[in-house]
């Protein structure tokens, strides 16, 4: 079976400018055999880029979960031998794969409290962010994403903490996928093992009749078959939860650069402890840019903020009155450093928050949000803004970038849910922290502090339990779903009630008085007493000591508004939390309408060790448009580097847009015509379009007077580069010419021209692509 993500060995630079919302919301980019890693439920639902890859199945789970096993597990393997792609080299494959094996932790400790039990177990950070760990990690990060895809599953510590494995509940039986050591096995029908049979079954394990073939390339199994014979604690569900998925938004004046290497060795936050082989880091870096041009006229400002009161744009800048103007900052990666330039007059306040608004702190350095995903600015007092800046750098796992190939390559931007993204990880360490969020409460009340990642705890509820928790969103904007997670302990393993009641409910709604229930956690329903019985070390099974995530993807809000809430309702034995964190996902727009936009999107790859090839494409904001939020665009490069061929990639939406020109985009929900009219005047959209090397232009003026008009061809930052019209005409149809020069003769640049048809009392516009 071919991998999906199939080695990638090709030389080229591809721009790409295509058309997209204003504010540019999710937008992903997949090669045509890359794996879906935005997020747990994308992963099931949009492989199609991929045509080797199973579809997601209910009734027949098995050959997609196969699939999945081999397509992530080959980067861990360490016989060289099955690198040929990478020229024998198990180091290139770690950093371009997926994963890779090491027994380094990786943790997250935003909250910077030095807390004992720090590690990230989300499945999508797993692939997206670190992409390294030992057994622990592969097996808690695949148990909370088949939790997270509705299934019931558990994990194994085997040969007393030696490996740890899971499996999955699925079509009526446990079935077993080794991520770590990479391998699964099967019946003469082709249906995985459990570890329930496995475990009975050590000594023959390397004799099932059907298996993988990434396990049995390993030299020795006797090992794997040592472990597998002596399981020692059992745990149902994992301890740390997911729900993170790869959302991100560009503004006007912003961009995103994704690097396979890093733009400095140093820039990785301090908890990371990042895998590194012979001197060569298998992780890279992320930048993202945000510079709006803020002046009267402009859309960037509109555009980008998050929140604002008593603030006014004018042709220099910003003013505040005693006021205040919010932005978001969201980058998909941990930061290591956020750096933030404000040019002001007056005596103008700069103040973090990371906790959507609730508490505020002065803007001191660049590590200040080390170690997050996001934060809210805001800029305050009374003064005016002449100038702003970010530039935010954080760690990203190189593999699941991505990638090109030799040979013919279709790549596909897609645009995903029309929202944007901020985190909370509320602090715990005091009960004021723990009722900031926590606005109602039954069992579930502030206990203490704690050495988890929220550094509290709450005390023990049984059934009926819950905690309520409301979060804020923007003045102007609406909070769609919620994701994220609870840590449930439960303080009585050695009895657990294996029935189907024995869970929990996640709600949410626009009010307390709203909420429903749109997650119910899988119940552990299929582990024997027997089996729990046959697994106790120290009086650990079930739950033991450790947590329970209860992990849910974007639940839906009915009629949104600015405030949420989001319920943990205990329906089962007694439990306590001890961590949660929640992503909100919001919408706000400033503007009238959604519209759409141009972008820029740049791949970069090694032609050979010191050199890199170009290829460009252009797209207008009609095209994206009228494709619905996805495009494909292709390229077959000429030449390969086998071992490291991939450099960058970037996706920008460019500054200083006029807010006339973005008005005249299409917009959301609604076709864009072919031309665009006037009571007087009529502008044809040019064609061809994109063109090279000429491209006709028709306009139509109405009535029988004559009048002057003039057709301009400019740059999308409004700077002039030919007349192609100048002079009175009389009524009638019209076409003009333009041969892709500029007024001295000279052949522009591809990209994305404004032509404008202009009469001194009106003015009509239209974009078009040139392609060299």
């Amino acid at each position: 079976m071919k991998r999906c993500n199939a080695i990638l060995t090709c030389a080229v630079i591809i721009l790409v400018a295509i058309g997209a919302y204003a504010r540019l919301r999710n937008p992903w980019i997949l090669g045509d055999r890359d794996l879906n890693l935005w997020s747990c439920s994308k992963l099931t639902t949009t492989n199609e880029n991929c045509a080797e890859f199973p579809a997601y199945n209910p009734a027949d789970l098995d050959p997609f979960f196969k699939a999945l096993h081999d397509t992530v597990c080959v980067g861990e393997m360490r016989d060289a031998a099955m690198f040929g792609e990478w020229g024998l080299s198990d180091q290139y494959a770690r950093k371009n794969e997926y994963h890779s094996h090491d027994g380094q932790n990786y943790k997250e400790d935003p909250l910077n409290i030095g807390l004992n039990w720090t590690q990230v177990y989300d499945p999508i950070k797993y692939f997206n962010v670190f992409n390294y760990g030992y057994c622990m990690y592969y097996g808690t990060s695949s148990c909370n994403l088949y939790q997270m895809l509705g299934l019931e599953a558990r994990q194994w510590s085997l040969s007393n903490g030696a490996h740890r494995v899971s499996d999955v509940y699925y079509n009526g039986g446990w079935h077993y996928f080794d991520w770590n050591e990479g391998g699964w096995g099967a019946n003469t029908n082709g249906v995985t093992y459990g570890l329930d049979w496995a475990t009975t079954h050590a000594s023959t394990w390397d004799q099932v009749p059907v298996h993988s073939y990434y396990f049995w390339t390993l030299a020795n199994m006797s090992n794997i078959k040592n472990y597998l014979a002596h399981p020692s604690y059992l745990f149902l569900g994992a301890d740390h939860g997911g729900g993170a998925d790869m959302s991100f938004s560009l503004r006007i004046g912003e961009k995103i650069e994704r690097f396979f290497q890093p733009i400095n060795n140093t820039y990785i936050h301090p908890n990371a402890n990042p895998a590194t082989y012979q001197n060569m880091q298998i992780w890279g870096n992320a930048r993202m840019t945000y510079h709006p041009t803020l002046q009267a006229g402009y859309a960037d400002y509109l555009d980008g903020i998050y929140e604002q009161s008593n603030a006014t744009l004018v042709a220099d800048g910003v003013d505040l009155a005693n006021g205040s103007v919010t932005w978001a900052v969201r980058i998909p990666y941990p930061i290591y450093n956020s750096i933030i330039t404000v040019t002001q007059n007056g005596g103008l306040t700069t103040q973090l928050s990371f906790d959507l608004g609730k508490t505020w702190t002065i803007y001191s350095g660049a590590t200040q949000a080390q170690q997050r995903y996001d934060y809210l600015v805001k800029i305050s007092g009374t003064g005016k803004i002449t100038g702003f800046n970010i530039v935010t750098i954080s760690s990203l796992s190189p593999g699941a970038l991505p990638k090109i190939h030799a040979g013919s390559n279709t790549v596909r931007l897609k645009l995903y849910d029309n929202d944007e993204t901020l985190t909370l990880l509320p602090d715990w360490r005091n009960s004021t922290g723990f009722n900031r969020f926590v606005i109602d409460a039954n069992g579930f009340t502030y206990q203490g502090t704690d050495t988890w990642r929220n550094g509290g705890k709450t005390n023990g509820g049984g059934i009926g339990a819950y905690m309520t928790l409301e979060l804020t969103g923007p003045t102007t904007g609406q909070i769609r779903s919620i994701s994220g997670n609870f840590l449930a302990q439960r303080t009585n393993s050695t009895s657990f009630s294996a029935v189907a009641s024995n869970t929990f409910d996640i709600k949410v709604g626009n009010s307390q008085g709203a909420l429903v229930t749109t997650t119910t956690i899988p119940a552990h329903i299929n582990t024997t007493v027997a089996t729990m019985n046959a697994c106790v070390a120290n009086g650990e099974y079930g739950f033991g000591h450790w947590g329970h995530a209860l992990n849910f993807e974007r639940d839906s809000i009915t009629n949104p508004g600015r405030l949420a809430y989001i319920q943990c309702y205990n329906r089962g034995q007694n439990a306590s939390i001890r961590e949660n964190e929640l992503y909100m996902h919001y919408y706000v727009n400033h503007f009238p309408a959604d519209y759409f936009n141009d972008i820029i999107i740049q791949h970069i790859t090694n032609r050979t060790y010191v050199a890199q090839d170009t290829f460009n494409f252009s797209f207008s904001a009609e095209q994206l448009a009228a494709s619905n939020g996805t495009l494909s665009y292709n390229i077959n490069p000429s030449s390969v580097v086998p071992r490291d061929p991939n450099h960058s990639v970037t996706i920008e939406v460019p500054g200083g847009v006029l807010l006339t020109d973005l008005q005249q985009n299409p917009t959301v929900g609604i076709d864009k015509a072919a031309s665009v009219a006037s009571a007087d005047l009529m502008l044809e959209q040019n064609n061809p379009n994109p063109f090279n090397p000429t491209t006709t232009i028709s306009f139509a003026l109405k009535g029988a007077e004559k009048r002057h008009v003039q057709i301009d061809v400019r740059t999308i930052k409004g700077e002039l580069v030919k007349t192609l019209q100048y002079g009175a005409l009389v009524g009638g149809s019209y076409s003009v010419t333009w041969d892709g020069t500029n007024s001295n003769g000279a052949q522009v640049a591809s990209g994305i021209y404004v032509y404008t048809l202009s009469t001194g009392k009106e003015i009509l516009s239209r974009k078009m692509i040139l392609t060299r």
